[in-house]
C-alpha cells in the first residue's frame, strides 16, 4: 500500500495560496468567466495583496488550479469548473495532496472570505427589496456588470439596485442596457439626496432578473 505523501511546508503554503485564490474566484465570479488581471484588481481592492504579490501571480496559481481541475480555460481567461462542495474529490488523484486536508482548507477559506465580507445594503423600491451595488464614477461598464451579476448570485435576490453619483447616471444606464440583453429588466430609477450637503445627488437604478443569468 502506497503511503500518503505529506507536502513540505513550502508546498503546503503554495497549496493554501492556490485554494485561497480558488475560493476568492468562486465568491467573486461563480460561473462567470474572468481573467487574471480582473481577479487581481478585485483582490487588491479587498486588501488581499499577498495573493498577487509574487511574480507571475495570480496567473501561475490560476494555471495550477486548471491542472488540478478546479478551473477551466474560457475565452476570456478562466472559469470555475468545480464548485467548492466537490472540489476536494476532484483532487483525489493528485498524489501530493490529501483530499481531506484540501477539503478542510477549502472550508476554512470559505469561512474567512464570508467573515471578511460586509453585509450588502438592501434598498426598497415599490414594495420590493433590492441588493445595493455602489459604483464609483471610475468603474468600467464591464466591471459594473460583473458586480451586479455577483450581487444577485451571492444574495439570492432577483433584484439589484445600482447606486452611483448623479453625474454617472449615463454609465449606469449603459450597464443596465447591457444587462437587458442577459435576461435582466430595468424596473425603475430615482434620485436621492446624498449623505451630506456638500455631496452630489445619488442616482439609483433598479434591476430584476427575468430568468437565470
Amino acid at each position: 500500500m502506497r503511503p500518503s505523501l505529506r507536502p513540505m511546508p513550502d508546498e503546503r503554503s503554495d497549496i493554501e495560496d492556490s485554494v485561497e485564490l480558488y475560493v476568492h474566484a468562486w465568491k467573486l465570479f461563480r460561473d462567470q468567466p474572468f481573467d487574471a488581471s480582473g481577479l487581481a484588481k478585485q483582490l487588491i481592492q479587498r486588501d488581499e495583496y499577498e495573493l498577487v504579490a509574487e511574480e507571475r501571480e495570480p496567473e501561475a496559481s490560476l494555471d495550477e488550479l486548471v491542472r488540478y481541475g478546479l478551473l477551466e480555460r474560457a475565452d476570456s481567461g478562466y472559469r470555475i469548473a468545480v464548485e467548492p462542495n466537490a472540489a476536494a474529490d476532484e483532487l483525489r488523484s493528485t498524489e501530493s495532496l490529501r483530499t481531506a486536508a484540501v477539503d478542510r482548507l477549502i472550508r476554512s477559506a470559505l469561512v474567512r472570505t464570508d467573515e471578511g465580507s460586509d453585509p450588502a445594503e438592501v434598498l426598497s423600491f415599490e414594495g420590493e427589496s433590492y441588493t445595493a451595488v455602489e459604483l464609483s464614477s471610475e468603474v468600467a461598464v464591464d466591471d459594473g456588470i460583473q458586480r451586479v451579476v455577483r450581487a444577485a448570485t451571492d444574495d439570492g435576490r432577483h433584484g439589484v439596485a445600482i447606486t452611483t453619483p448623479g453625474t454617472n447616471a449615463d454609465r449606469a444606464q449603459r450597464i443596465a442596457d447591457e444587462l437587458a440583453e442577459r435576461d435582466w429588466e430595468k424596473v425603475g430609477t430615482d434620485v436621492v439626496g446624498a449623505d451630506s450637503a456638500d455631496s452630489e445627488l445619488v442616482f439609483r437604478l433598479f434591476l430584476e432578473k427575468t430568468n437565470s443569468v
